[in-house]
């Protein structure tokens, strides 16, 4: 089904900051090694380093790690130790509120790469921009909110898993996509961050 909103799927959401704030965190944290092993040598890369490592690993696991991802089939949310799957027929509403939240009728899912944008968006937006966004965007009156503004990076995340959505159910094809409604832990992320949070910990009386 060709697509006014959903093109060249799948589609990632990712903040930019959370790249921006991963970068200074690995350079910090290559500096702060190159420091201790200048000070205490071989014994200091393997007894001192361990929290410049979780530094470098935690803010891009909690921060450059998650994404919201809109495809052809599903939506899917990476979040910090648990991923989420959800297909369109499962869906009630696409929320901003907050962060954007898929609502089923079993549960809530909040996907941490979206937060609502602020104030800032609504500064930035033109009128002819809010005008054919999907139904399902609109208040009472027509009225917008501004984390669902498309200038906003919650609301054009929003915008195009609404749309896509809304194709669907205009096309009367909701039938045809997968019911999928599923979560599953990081496994390999959620050790590899609790050994080096470990390690972090004991290194400090080393």
């Amino acid at each position: 089904m060709k697509s006014q909103y959903l093109q060249n799927p799948p589609v990632r959401f990712r903040p930019k900051t959370a790249v921006f704030y991963t970068v200074v965190a690995v350079v910090i944290a290559v500096v702060l090694v190159a420091a201790t092993l200048y000070v205490y040598g071989v014994y200091g890369m393997v007894a001192k380093c361990w929290p410049w490592f979780f530094l470098a690993y935690g803010v891009w696991y909690l921060l450059g790690y998650p994404s919201f991802e809109v495809d052809r089939d599903e939506l899917c949310i990476k979040n910090p130790f648990v991923s989420h799957r959800v297909g369109y027929p499962n869906l009630i509403d696409i929320s901003t509120k907050f962060n954007l939240t898929l609502v089923t009728a079993r549960k809530k899912y909040q996907a941490f790469a979206v937060p609502s944008t602020g104030m800032r968006a609504g500064l930035h937006t033109r009128e002819e921009e809010i005008t054919n966004l999907p139904s399902i965007t609109y208040g009472g009156h027509g009225s917008v909110r501004t984390s669902d503004l498309p200038t906003g990076f919650s609301g054009s995340a929003a915008m195009v898993a609404r749309g896509y959505w809304q194709e669907i159910v205009e096309d009367e094809a909701l039938s045809t996509f997968p019911g999928i409604e599923e979560s599953t832990f990081d496994v390999k992320g959620g050790v590899i961050f609790a050994l080096l949070a470990f390690a972090a910990a004991v290194s400090v009386f080393l």
